[in-house]
């Protein structure tokens, strides 16, 4: 599973790259969501997190990115 890490931008204008990119990384990163939602307790266990933290982390908002996400 990857964490793709959405760049902040101090820019007034994003270029289509940019655009196309984040696009890609918002819709990765929904998917990394799903998927940590169907991971059973022995692989939660494995990366050190709690059904219920997988299930706050699951159900965020896709605009919603924890700060130490972003570098």
């Amino acid at each position: 599973m990857s964490l793709h890490v959405l760049p902040r931008r101090a820019e007034k204008h994003l270029s289509l790259g940019a655009l196309i990119s984040g696009f890609l990384a918002s819709r990765a990163l929904k998917r990394d969501r799903q998927r940590l939602a169907l991971l059973d307790a022995h692989l939660l266990s494995d990366i050190g997190l709690s059904r219920r933290e997988a299930d706050h982390e699951a159900n965020r908002k896709d605009w919603d990115v924890p700060d130490h996400w972003v570098r």
